[in-house]
């Protein structure tokens, strides 16, 4: 497989004014750009591997293979799960609001949710939230967006289950998101990695993973 690189990389730095969501514009100039090489990679038939600096980024890819034709399933292998807007996050950054706009939650930007052919690019069914350490939505200090993930009705795999049996909650897992289609992607964030074994997670988890 070829390798495919942005045609102008990104990095995050301070908007002046474009601050929730931050920095909008040229996140959605990087995920058009992805998309569109991705798409290409599904077009001639191969696989994609795509290592990239956010979570904003799998947008981009499920957005590639719905518009290849392929109806995929998620699994979302991640420290957090992604849920927030920019209704609810004042700090406005967009890496914690991947899946929220994959499934257009209330409150979702409409140009980044609607980055595809079609809105929602995936529905609850079809995403699986794999290694989270959220809490229950009704226990004390649950958080805007643990409440959320209580009330999606995707199938959840918490830490400590993932932890206790990893290769058999990696199976069920894969088989909740392809049930009527045998495609699925795998988003890995390296904040699950442990960052006294692996340091290079941006929001690290200390003794945890």
């Amino acid at each position: 497989m070829g390798k495919q690189r942005l045609q102008r990389p990104r990095q995050l730095r301070p908007h002046p004014h474009q601050r929730r969501p931050h920095d909008l514009t040229r996140t959605l100039e990087v995920l058009r750009d992805a998309r569109s090489q991705v798409a290409a990679i599904f077009g001639a038939g191969q696989i994609p591997l795509v290592v990239g600096g956010e979570c904003t980024l799998t947008i981009a890819v499920v957005s590639a293979a719905v518009e290849a034709g392929y109806e995929v399933g998620l699994v979302y292998f991640d420290g957090g799960p992604d849920l927030r807007t920019p209704v609810d996050n004042p700090v406005g950054v967009l890496d914690s609001m991947g899946v929220a706009h994959l499934l257009d939650l209330p409150g979702s930007e409409p140009e980044l949710a609607g980055l595809g052919t079609r809105k929602p690019l995936l529905t609850p069914d079809r995403v699986c939230f794999f290694g989270q350490s959220s809490r229950s939505p009704d226990a004390a200090g649950a958080t805007v967006e643990d409440r959320t993930l209580g009330s999606l009705p995707s199938q959840k795999f918490g830490a400590a289950e993932v932890a206790r049996a990893p290769s058999a909650a990696a199976g069920e897992a894969i088989s909740v998101v392809t049930a009527g289609t045998d495609r699925y992607l795998v988003h890995f964030d390296v904040d699950v990695i442990d960052f006294f074994d692996l340091p290079v997670a941006d929001v690290p988890q200390h003794n945890m993973g």
